[in-house]
């Protein structure tokens, strides 16, 4: 896998932002991890926002966007992203906006429109639920300083093509989009 660190810091941020165009044809049992986390060191990695693009469950010629909280609870909604195969260009752009566990939000944008909105967090690899991290507060957009890109458990097998990377923390300002249910 590569790591990329924070390319651009505004300051007063208060939005982590990845985007990229993507293109994967995914052969194998499994997807692409992207963990936006605090330390360079994948072995004491903490992961503050964990996704995957991976083989879509109902149907394998498609790929879908998965969205982790921890290894326990995940959501369970899956946004199909494109067909599986190199020939289907798409733009992911995920942003993080740091707050309370009231006004927290990762926003999930393909093509330039905006598919999910979640109040989903994690901190230090365990997810903000009541389950799971009840006292927990949402990580802040320092804690988030380099993307890492690998493959799941080294199960994947295909070809990936990625272009036009961007990670940066940038100051936005959250509109009040519903929570997707």
């Amino acid at each position: 896998g590569i790591t990329i660190p924070v390319m651009d810091k505004e300051i007063g941020a208060n939005c982590a932002v990845f985007e990229a165009d993507m293109s994967l044809n995914i052969t194998g049992s499994e997807g692409v991890r992207f963990n936006m986390h605090n330390t360079a060191n994948a072995a004491s990695a903490k992961h503050n926002l964990w996704f995957e693009v991976k083989k879509d469950v109902n149907d394998s010629s498609k790929l879908a966007f998965v969205l982790y909280t921890d290894s326990q609870c995940y959501s369970k909604t899956r946004i199909e992203v494109a067909n599986n195969t190199n020939d289907d260009w798409f733009n992911l752009r995920v942003e993080y906006y740091e707050g309370t566990r009231e006004t927290v939000r990762t926003k999930i944008y393909l093509n330039g429109t905006l598919v999910y909105v979640t109040d989903a967090f994690r901190v230090n690899s365990v997810c903000g639920c009541e389950t799971h991290g009840a006292s927990l507060t949402p990580a802040t957009i320092s804690d988030m300083q380099y993307i890492r890109i690998r493959d799941d458990y080294g199960a994947y097998a295909g070809t990936m093509l990625i272009d036009n990377i961007r990670f940066e923390h940038i100051v936005k300002t959250c509109a009040d989009d519903p929570l997707t249910e």
